[in-house]
């Protein structure tokens, strides 16, 4: 008993003895000083540095009007039409109760970054018809002026990138040149 008492008290001492180590800061007294030309958190500048829209220069912000999405601002109209064509089923896929359908256009060989994509939702029945405007720009402002290849994605779960449940993404077809219509896609496991 006496040596556990002991022992306890030992350990009594070092913990007082390691907490006189402890330094705490205390928090500057005044702000920070930065160049009026150092970004903030938001990636704007300070207020008062040139090309602030809310500071006290008076100049423009050069960057209120850019689209810095992809390439610009674009001038084609979101209606514009760029691939038109239907979706036919293998029939050995079964479908599922509930699904999402994406068509997507992107640059060739793997499709890969997707330039045009539309989601189909509430079961589409098959064969699909199916239209890739200027409005399903998938990334920003895309110039397309190149052929491009489609593919199909089938998901259970109506997410493009969530593989839960039945997720089929079809071997890309093309290329197709921008504005080709009556495109086929077959819908069947790679």
């Amino acid at each position: 008993m006496r040596r556990a008492t002991m022992l306890l008290l030992a350990c009594a001492i070092g913990l007082v003895a390691c907490g006189d180590s402890i330094q705490y800061a205390d928090p500057p007294e005044r702000e920070l000083q930065m160049p009026s030309d150092h970004p903030t958190l938001s990636g704007g500048k300070r207020p008062g540095a040139q090309g602030d829209p809310h500071g006290s220069t008076g100049e423009a912000d050069p960057f209120r009007e850019a689209d810095v999405g992809g390439g610009g601002v674009s001038t084609v109209p979101k209606d514009k039409v760029w691939f038109t064509g239907r979706v036919e089923l293998d029939p050995s896929i079964k479908l599922p109760k509930t699904y999402a359908i994406f068509v997507s256009a992107g640059m060739p060989p793997k499709g890969r970054p997707p330039v045009l994509s539309r989601i189909i939702r509430d079961q589409p029945k098959f064969p699909l018809e199916f239209v890739l405007t200027q409005g399903d720009m998938a990334f920003g402002e895309t110039k397309i002026d190149r052929p491009l290849v489609l593919y199909v994605i089938l998901s259970e779960s109506g997410v493009v990138l969530a593989k839960q449940g039945l997720y089929i993404k079809t071997a890309m077809h093309g290329p197709f040149d921008p504005e080709s219509k009556d495109v086929v896609l077959k819908l069947k496991r790679p």
